[in-house]
């Protein structure tokens, strides 16, 4: 949990923070598992569909989170609002972006979930990069769990992806 002078950056109750954990975990497994799909190049029955599919419940999640300030879950309903300004810093730097970049990169996830996920347009030729994506998810665990869980979150579903789609892969 990260704390700002005597002061914690979060002020909800338990059952908020197990919702939003379990957005990012959910978030870490798709995109791990797209990652692990898209970097084998592996040949299996309705590839295609899976890879959409992780695409599409990555989206989802994702905005979840960082997507809309209406949402539930987003990070400014979640971290206090005197702190807004230095999550915010934090998010940035951990991405290695400008406040525009980072705009770039919420708008490019926001449309693929806008327009191929929730009203189901044509896909695009080229999907968003999630990368950016789960590290952003990695900034906001940190300041709610402290650093270890979200690594420890991710080997499980890097493991967890590799151990389901071997399954799938065909020989």
């Amino acid at each position: 949990m990260t704390i700002v002078g005597q002061e914690k950056m979060i002020s909800f109750n338990e059952s908020k923070i197990e919702s939003v954990n379990r957005i990012i975990e959910r978030t870490i497994t798709n995109v791990t598992g797209l990652k692990f799909l898209s970097d084998k190049r592996i040949s299996i029955p309705y590839g295609q569909v899976i890879q959409l599919n992780f695409y599409r419940v990555s989206s989802l999640n994702w905005c979840k989170l960082f997507g809309a300030d209406k949402e539930e879950h987003h990070w400014k309903n979640i971290v206090d609002k005197k702190f807004h300004d230095s999550f915010r810093q934090l998010l940035y730097k951990d991405l290695n972006v400008n406040a525009e970049e980072y705009k770039r990169i919420r708008d490019t996830v926001k449309d693929f979930r806008d327009n191929y996920t929730s009203h189901r347009e044509e896909y695009p030729c080229k999907a968003p990069c999630f990368t950016q994506a789960l590290v952003a998810c990695g900034t906001l665990s940190d300041v709610i769990n402290g650093n270890d869980w979200f690594n420890c979150k991710l080997d499980m579903a890097k493991e967890f992806a590799k151990e389901q789609l071997r399954i799938l892969i065909v020989d």
